[in-house]
């Protein structure tokens, strides 16, 4: 589940004592998280490294935490040390062109948070690719989490509590979906 944009990984139960939670079916949704998951040898001869390839599609607000960032050596949406390597790259999925240079993880947990939001009168609601990139990563075990907001949807348990609230409150209620995936590389 998610609260406040915060996915239930994060320790939220215990800050909400008195709350309750009620287990229900997901509602339909227009358009659901489709994730592609690919783990390749970074080269022959190097057993121990391993490229992530990861591509996405789904609603126009999701947002993705990977983890731990401490195993991450390259990641395509790295930094590089000169713009015309950037150039040259153009996102390459040649893990020798990935940048060495890693944004800086999160400050309350060892992972990278990547949001993207598809603005415009036409999204592609999972239609099209939404984002993709390659990190080099040691073998082991990998975590990403990856959530959407589906702003328009509605289920009987936000309709109820809409219902609830008197008139002069603006109510905002929308779905979520979670995908945890421990990847083992």
């Amino acid at each position: 589940g998610i609260y406040g944009q915060v996915p239930m990984p994060f320790p939220m139960k215990a800050f909400l004592v008195g709350g309750s939670w009620a287990p229900r079916s997901a509602p339909v949704l227009p358009s659901k998280i489709s994730l592609d998951l690919h783990v390749a040898e970074w080269s022959p001869g190097t057993p121990q490294m391993r490229q992530l390839h990861v591509t996405a599609k789904g609603p126009p607000q999701m947002m993705m935490v990977l983890s731990p960032a401490s195993k991450v050596l390259r990641w395509s949406y790295g930094r590089y040390e000169r713009s015309s390597d950037v150039a040259e790259s153009k996102h390459s999925n040649d893990p020798n062109l990935l940048p060495r240079g890693l944004p800086r993880p999160r400050s309350d947990c060892d992972c990278f948070f990547l949001l993207f939001a598809e603005g415009g009168s036409r999204p592609s609601y999972g239609r099209a690719e939404a984002f993709n990139f390659t990190a080099l990563v040691p073998a082991g075990e990998m975590h990403l989490d990856i959530w959407a907001l589906h702003l328009e949807s509605t289920s009987p348990e936000l309709e109820y509590e809409e219902g609830r609230n008197p008139s002069w409150i603006s109510y905002m209620g929308w779905v979520s979906e979670l995908q945890a995936h421990k990847i083992i590389l």
